[in-house]
């Protein structure tokens, strides 16, 4: 029994000494807490250096937002102004998940909706996953992504030439903008026939031609992309780690 009571005084006295940041009622509004506050903001308000695990000094946690701040859930380091931030209703064309700086995630992560990224996007590998057509109560279908050690740009369809042996195939009006570097490929469909490209791209256009009237061409062209992004971050095959 002795031992007992010595036990838990020997508690008592640790935890009365022991450092605790508090979660209390506002002093004027019993309505919200906070922790380690003497005026909370917020419903729930973190102020301050709040550490979260192993995050240095200089990370700041916010829950709430405040008036120069409208996300609802911010994670900053204000040394460097890199992190992540949610939902910025207040900012027109926000964004729902926003993170600046080098992010690393783990895992499986599901996003339900539209994702942009301003920069160029890495990954292991890639697919898309939609309901199987077949059976799509029951049943996924994934597609590999294309890869290339080129920027290319893929545009591919079906013309039949006229009783000349011609046709003209339309691009869209920013192809020639958007594109250098041009590639064909032809396939000739249904009967035995030869065809070639007639007049190169002009005008977002280029003409085929067959040794035989009325005959269908499958054909595709790709080009390099030549926006001032992408000849600003090209692709780099082969890099050291």
């Amino acid at each position: 029994m002795r031992n007992a009571i010595l036990s838990v005084l020997a508690f008592v006295s640790f935890a009365a000494s022991a450092q605790y940041s508090e979660m209390r009622p506002d002093t004027l509004n019993s309505s919200v807490v906070g922790i380690g506050v003497k005026d909370p903001l917020k419903p729930f308000h973190l102020k301050g250096g709040a550490i979260l695990g192993e995050l240095s000094p200089t990370d700041n946690v916010i829950i709430g937002g405040t008036s120069s701040n409208t996300s609802k859930f911010t994670v900053i380091n204000s040394a460097y102004s890199n992190g992540v931030y949610i939902d910025a209703p207040n900012t027109p064309g926000g964004y729902a998940l926003k993170v600046r700086g080098t992010a690393k995630i783990e895992n499986d992560t599901k996003i339900d909706g539209d994702l942009h990224v301003s920069g160029t996007l890495s990954k292991s590998a890639g697919s898309f996953r939609i309901d199987h057509p077949l059976d799509p109560e029951n049943m996924y279908l994934y597609h590999s992504f294309v890869e290339s050690p080129d920027m290319l740009n893929i545009y591919s369809g079906n013309v039949i030439t006229n009783n000349k042996g011609l046709a003209v195939v339309t691009l869209p009006e920013y192809f020639e903008a958007l594109n250098i570097d041009f590639r064909y490929q032809l396939t000739i469909v249904g009967k035995k026939a030869r065809g070639w490209i007639y007049e190169k791209v002009s005008a977002n256009q280029f003409t085929i031609k067959t040794n035989k009237p009325k005959v269908e061409v499958s054909w595709q062209v790709s080009g390099s992309r030549n926006d001032d992004y992408a000849k600003k971050h090209p692709i780099k095959a082969e890099v050291y780690k």
